[in-house]
């Protein structure tokens, strides 16, 4: 779900590399940013990077919050709405 909605708000997914075997090495290492020209809210963010652990104890657990995915469908809207979307 995590790498859903990040290439959701972001328009690839978290751990795109220039090739195969650097994507691997990025998931296995859980390498991603959120890119700095694109406006996530801290809610989005948060929600994402809590579903992105890469120990599945530790992932958010889905009985989300109503805070948190308020704040991940208000930033997909606000994208939507500035033609954010790739």
């Amino acid at each position: 779900m995590g790498v859903i909605c990040f290439t959701t708000l972001v328009g690839k997914p978290p751990y795109e590399s220039k090739d195969v075997k650097s994507t691997y090495q990025r998931i296995l290492a859980n390498k991603y940013s959120f890119p700095a020209h694109i406006p996530i809210s801290e809610d989005a963010r948060d929600l994402i990077s809590r579903m992105l652990q890469t120990r599945p104890d530790m992932r958010y657990k889905f009985r989300l919050s109503r805070r948190l995915l308020n704040g991940f469908v208000s930033t997909v809207h606000v994208a939507i709405n500035n033609n954010n979307v790739y």
